[in-house]
């Protein structure tokens, strides 16, 4: 029964991802890849073009998938696809994680920039290191506050 309720699980969290993904990669996000690019510019003391951070050895392309709403969609998908907890604790949780995760998603962002001074495929490594510790954040904040609002301490009676 419970490798069903994971099959189950699995077909709604990459349904939801699929969408999610697809919205985010079809929606007009130049404002949001503009203000971050304007934010880590900023606080680098470097030039910025539209999305583009200007630096030294090249340039820095804030896309789609910087400004954080990726992650939020992995969250969303864990959170929309679970049995548990009840919708209005889902949305809760929703909330709560993506806020914390684009705040890390800032961060990230200006430490992979930092990092460029390093070398342009030094800060590529940094890039995809960080995004997967931000997986990890992801599921830990999924983890903490499923936990937290509902008082559920085993997966299974989430799916």
């Amino acid at each position: 029964m419970v490798e069903k309720k994971a099959v189950v699980f699995l077909a709604k969290f990459f349904a939801v991802f699929l969408v999610l993904q697809t919205l985010i990669f079809l929606a007009p996000l130049d404002s949001l890849e503009n203000g971050i690019a304007e934010t880590e510019a900023g606080l680098l003391s470097l030039e910025r073009q539209e999305n583009l951070v200007l630096m030294e050895n090249g340039n820095f392309e804030i896309g789609a998938s910087c400004t954080g709403l990726v992650s939020s969609a992995v969250l969303a998908s864990i959170v929309f696809s679970l049995r548990k907890p009840d919708l209005k604790k889902k949305i809760l949780v929703f909330l709560a994680g993506s806020i914390a995760l684009l705040l890390l998603n800032l961060a990230r962002v200006y430490i992979v920039l930092l990092s460029s001074s390093q070398g342009l495929d030094f800060a590529e490594a940094v890039h995809v290191a960080s995004w997967y510790a931000m997986a990890g954040a992801i599921i830990m904040s999924w983890f903490y506050l499923t936990k937290r609002i509902t008082g559920i301490k085993d997966f299974s009676e989430l799916i």
